[in-house]
C-alpha cells in the first residue's frame, strides 16, 4: 500500500500521519478515529477534506468521535493549500516511490516528528509540537479528565523529549 492519511491542523501545523491499509472509505474512516479520538473534544472542532472517495464514509467519525467534516469546493486547491504544502514537504521524507509496508513504525513515525519538530517562520520560529503542546494544555484545563488525554500527554511529552536529546 502506497496510501498514507495525513491530518493537520490549521493553527499550529501539526501533523498526525499514518498508512493505510487501502483508500477504501471505510479504512480510512477507522484511521481517522483512531489518530482523532485521544485528543479532547475541543481540540477536534472539524476537518476539511478534498473530494476523494477514501472520505465518502465521513459520518462514521461523526457518530463515533462527533467529528463534522466539511468538503472543499471541487478543483479548487486553493481551499486546501496547508495540507498541499504538509504533504510537499513530507514527501521529501517519504518520496512517492517509496514502499511504506518495508518502513517500520518506528521510521515512519520519525518522519512525522521531523516534520512536527522543524522550526517555522510562519510560527515564529516555534515548531508544530511546541504550539500544538501548548493549545492542548489549555485545551485540557477547559476539559474534564479523559482517560485518553493521559496517556496522549505522556506521548507527546516524549516524543518532545526524544527530540530535545537528539
Amino acid at each position: 500500500s502506497q496510501h498514507i492519511l495525513v491530518l493537520r491542523e490549521r493553527k499550529t501545523m501539526f501533523t498526525l500521519s499514518a498508512p493505510l491499509p487501502s483508500k477504501r472509505a471505510q479504512s480510512t474512516a477507522q484511521k481517522v478515529i483512531d489518530l482523532m479520538e485521544p485528543l479532547p473534544q475541543k481540540a477536534r472542532k472539524t476537518l476539511t477534506l478534498d473530494n476523494g472517495g477514501e472520505f465518502a464514509a465521513h459520518e462514521k467519525w461523526r457518530r463515533e468521535i462527533d467529528l463534522p467534516s466539511f468538503f472543499c469546493d471541487p478543483y479548487a486547491s486553493w481551499q486546501k493549500g496547508g495540507i498541499e504544502n504538509t504533504n510537499g514537504r513530507l514527501r521529501r521524507y517519504i518520496p512517492r516511490k517509496t514502499n511504506i509496508n518495508q518502513l517500520s513504525k518506528e521510521d515512519f513515525d520519525e518522519n512525522i516528528l521531523n516534520y512536527n519538530t522543524t522550526p517555522r517562520k510562519s510560527l515564529g520560529w516555534r515548531t508544530p509540537l511546541e504550539l500544538f503542546k501548548t493549545n492542548l494544555a489549555r485545551v485540557a484545563l477547559q476539559t474534564r479528565k479523559r482517560p485518553g488525554m493521559l496517556s496522549f500527554f505522556r506521548f507527546l511529552s516524549q516524543l518532545w523529549s526524544a527530540r530535545l536529546a537528539c
